[in-house]
């Protein structure tokens, strides 16, 4: 009877120990997965960053404009957990402003447009990465034993 108690521990034990290894992978996953977050919201902030050097070369050379006081608007209503939509409106609303504005030679606006540009493709290819990443950890808890393990110890799906 003792030999039952013991393998039924052992087991159990086995199983415990597979379920938590099953959770440190898929816990990796997900602190991926919010890592590219992070470096691509330091991108995107760094790009926001950027916006009022663009504004005062173009405030010195050619006064206010709607798209200007727009885009100074837009920019001061961020916040640390404003939803990625915003940044790509954002985003929109800075390319359309330079694209009105392109026809400047101003050292300062030339700079900033480059630095913006910079950016602009660098967000490009971490927004990739973060979907390639969010991709992965969806499918893997998808995959079975994951979706038993994201039951029991609460992990949630993650969208961009």
């Amino acid at each position: 009877m003792t030999n039952v108690f013991i393998i039924a521990v052992a087991a159990l034990s086995l199983v415990f120990i597979w379920l938590l290894w099953l959770r440190a992978k898929l816990l990796h996953s997900l602190n991926t997965v919010n890592d590219q977050k992070k470096r691509l919201q330091k991108d995107l902030d760094a790009r926001r960053d950027t916006v009022p050097l663009l504004l005062e070369s173009v405030k010195r050379n050619q006064g206010g404009s709607d798209l200007l006081n727009k885009l100074v608007e837009a920019r001061a209503h961020f916040h640390e957990n404003a939803p990625l939509q915003h940044e790509w409106e954002f985003e929109k609303m800075i390319f359309d402003f330079l694209g009105q504005a392109g026809h400047l030679k101003d050292l300062g606006f030339l700079e900033a447009k480059k630095d913006i540009h910079d950016l602009t493709v660098l967000i490009e290819k971490e927004k990739q990465a973060l979907e390639a990443t969010v991709e992965t950890y969806s499918y893997q808890r998808k995959r079975f034993p994951y979706p038993l393990v994201s039951a029991i110890f609460g992990f949630r799906s993650v969208s961009l």
